[in-house]
């Protein structure tokens, strides 16, 4: 009698048979040993598991073993895998337990030409509850297991029965009540002891909450047990956004690890503990708007020029941010910035920011504001400040940039006037008496003298009501001569008044500023309107606009000093406004004529 032994594994994914395997089934074929495929007699088919007594993060291996006999020929002879192997049935197996991994196992025996393989199933198999389970009978061809009593204990094995874990979860909160909307940093930890192979490692998910990442996972060791475990770690931030309860499931790993201790792969699975954290309601006493939980807040501002010396016309970019710990950079609200009616404002996009800290968050909120004076005097800047709840402290703060007081000067140099002063009619005289000539005032003071001298008979009042009459003199000389002083000074220094080709060629240069879409256009404009209307004072593109009191005018200067001061597109003024329609709009106007009798304010000052 001949006897050949031949034995050989294959996975539920791969199998291959080794080339000794290989050679001996080649030798079997030389020899014309061929029989029929049919079932092997046996009296029952064989069921057994490692263990019958688990904890719930716990598995448990069910092998069953079958036996058949084969026909080897040279078609299925490398290729057992297409053999159609009938597999066992199950039944209601996975009513309480779940497969998680399977493997096949092939030993094929040929005596005297008879080919017996034997085939071992592997189940790994994690159970869905605790208590007292059971496997059900397993049928393979007519061939059936015994049932098996499997009792599952609640929670996770403990270590102490000098078995340290292959691989543990740890999940914990860094805090365990919180406000709605404060952060809360969740750690998630999975320690593993071997050769991790592949695995799946799940994230928290909640429907009133959200929830963010903190960074990459982190990878290092740690001793627990009396041995090394190699650790990833995961942190996340989680903003409660209702009051109540926050229930934190347990997450769960699931994969595959070399045993060194058996020397074999594993299929391992294993959870962490389920987590509470009450969550309260905003603070009763808190008094602002919106509701800010962090552990700081701090507002700051800066400007890209010094303010000492500000004129009308000079562009400036005010920037303020608020920065915070604990807290996203979408939860952080626009700042409320009034407007002014010394400057006009034009802020750009806000940028939020979110970047990892220690503390576990730290975001800013940046927003940027260009400012062109417009009015001379002086203005204030009103405060700015964003109530806030320290998370730290449990107290309510405010963080505050003061109020800010500047002095605009007019743009030709004069000293500033204010607000009120420069946009308001001359005031209407009261009902007084009319004031008298130089010479009735003499004789009315000669006569207050006499009587004075007659009631006190004093010769000194002769000698002061003499001053007072030689000082009013010389001061109405004065006054004369300083207004003819100051009319020919106009004259003299502004000669194109007087000269109306002076008007076209100070037109034509703005109308080239405006073509070419320079900031120069300005400027140009406010030399263009002083020439054009001599009476008025113009020292602003706010002057010019108020003078000619057209809303298609303003809107398009709008737009141009937008386009110009704006930091969102300092470099490209040109696809912002309509320089077409400026100089159609400025034409217009000039073909109208308008005279200073129709629009012009008459001069506060001589």
């Amino acid at each position: 009698m001949v006897s050949y032994f031949l034995a050989n594994t294959f996975s539920s994914a791969a199998g291959r048979f080794s080339r000794a395997g290989v050679a001996v089934l080649l030798t079997l074929v030389c020899l014309g040993i061929s029989t029929p495929l049919f079932a092997a007699d046996s009296d029952e088919l064989h069921a057994s598991v490692d263990r019958t007594q688990i904890h719930q993060n716990e598995t448990v291996e069910l092998t069953i073993i079958g036996q058949l006999e084969l026909e080897l020929n040279f078609s299925n002879l490398f290729n057992l895998r297409n053999m159609e192997l009938p597999a066992p049935d199950l039944g209601t197996l996975e009513n309480d337990f779940e497969i998680i991994d399977q493997q096949q196992k092939y030993n094929i025996q040929s005596i005297n030409g008879t080919h017996n393989a034997t085939i071992t199933w592997v189940y790994t198999l994690s159970p869905k509850s605790a208590g007292a389970l059971t496997i059900p009978s397993i049928k393979h061809a007519d061939k059936a297991s015994q049932p098996i009593g499997i009792k599952v204990l609640k929670g996770k094995a403990s270590p102490d029965d000098g078995r340290p874990p292959l691989v543990f979860m740890e999940a914990e909160v860094d805090k365990q009540e919180a406000y709605v909307q404060e952060q809360i940093i969740y750690t998630l930890r999975l320690y593993y002891a071997d050769n991790l192979v592949s695995g799946d490692l799940s994230n928290p998910e909640l429907d009133d909450a959200i929830i963010e990442q903190v960074g990459d996972q982190k990878k290092y060791y740690r001793m627990r047990y009396n041995q090394r475990y190699e650790v990833i770690e995961r942190k996340f931030l989680i903003f409660p956004q209702k009051s109540g309860e926050l229930a934190i499931a347990p997450q769960t790993f699931s994969g595959t690890i070399i045993d060194s201790r058996l020397r074999k792969r594993k299929h391992i699975r294993d959870s962490s503990d389920a987590i509470n954290v009450n969550v309260r309601p905003p603070a009763s006493e808190f008094t602002g708007q919106v509701w800010l939980p962090a552990i700081s807040l701090n507002l700051t501002e800066k400007w890209d020029k010094p303010l000492e010396n500000v004129s009308v016309g000079d562009s400036f970019t005010r920037t303020i941010s608020i920065q915070t710990l604990g807290l996203l950079g979408s939860a952080l609200p626009p700042l409320n910035i009034s407007d002014n009616h010394g400057f006009k404002q034009y802020p750009d996009q806000p940028e939020t920011e979110s970047l990892e800290h220690q503390a576990g968050v730290e975001s800013s909120r940046t927003e940027s504001i260009a400012m062109v004076a417009v009015k001379a005097g002086k203005v204030t800047l009103p405060e700015i400040k964003i109530p806030w709840w320290d998370t730290v402290n449990q107290v309510e703060r405010v963080a505050v940039i003061p109020a800010r007081e500047l002095t605009i000067a007019s743009g030709n140099g004069a000293p500033p006037v204010s607000e009120e002063q420069s946009y308001s009619e001359p005031a209407e005289t009261s009902p007084v008496a009319p004031e008298a000539s130089p010479s009735e005032s003499g004789s009315n003071n000669a006569a207050t003298a006499d009587k004075a001298v007659d009631e006190s008979g004093n010769g000194a009042l002769y000698v002061i009501i003499a001053l007072l009459i030689s000082g009013w003199a010389i001061t109405t000389v004065i006054l004369l001569k300083r207004k003819n002083t100051v009319r020919v000074e106009q004259e003299v220094s502004s000669p194109i008044m007087a000269n109306s080709s002076s008007e076209e060629a100070a037109f034509e240069k703005l109308s080239g500023s405006i073509r070419q879409k320079s900031p120069d256009m300005l400027g140009d404009l406010v030399q263009w309107a002083k020439i054009k209307w001599p009476e008025a004072t113009i020292n602003s593109v706010a002057d010019v606009e108020r003078l000619l009191d057209d809303e298609t005018l303003s809107a398009l200067i709008s737009k141009a000093e937008s386009a110009f001061y704006s930091p969102a597109t300092p470099d490209t003024p040109s696809s912002n406004w309509d320089n077409d329609a400026l100089l159609k709009c400025l034409n217009e106007i000039r073909k109208k004529d308008r005279g200073p009798s129709e629009q012009v304010l008459p001069n506060f000052y001589p």
